[in-house]
């Protein structure tokens, strides 16, 4: 049987999102970027997804995985830095960091690796970390 291999990008419409988007294009993906910022491309469908928010996540990934049938990779790849002085840092700073770069991936993931569990198949899961030193 043959079948299209898809793959969720996180932050797919900037920066290292987007090269990977167009790896993974290369490599005969289709691609879904979940991110704020509109990008599409051949082979790379944009979802508008606000990774603050749980239910936007949910509500892209249950729309994106009825379409595609055969989603097998994703990459947790966006993430946020706001700078800030550690004395100036509010705790909506400190939140909203924390919604993105860690709330939004161990959710995205948990839906993912739920999904690959019912369709009883195996995919990939990546978390890219930039370090800025």
């Amino acid at each position: 049987m043959h079948f299209i291999k898809t793959a969720i990008v996180t932050g797919g419409s900037s920066g290292i999102g987007k090269s990977i988007c167009f790896e993974l294009v290369k490599n005969g993906y289709e691609v879904i970027n979940f991110d704020k910022k509109r990008f599409t491309s051949k082979n790379i469908h944009f979802y508008k997804t606000n990774l603050e928010k749980l239910t936007s996540i949910k509500k892209n990934f249950l729309s994106a995985s009825k379409k595609f049938k055969h989603i097998c990779v994703l990459v947790n790849n966006a993430a946020i830095t706001i700078s800030n002085n550690f004395k100036d840092y509010s705790i909506q700073d400190w939140n909203k960091t924390l919604l993105v770069n860690l709330h939004a991936p161990y959710y995205l993931t948990q839906l993912f690796a739920n999904m690959l569990i019912k369709k009883k198949r195996k995919g990939i899961n990546c978390k890219y970390y930039k370090y800025r030193g």
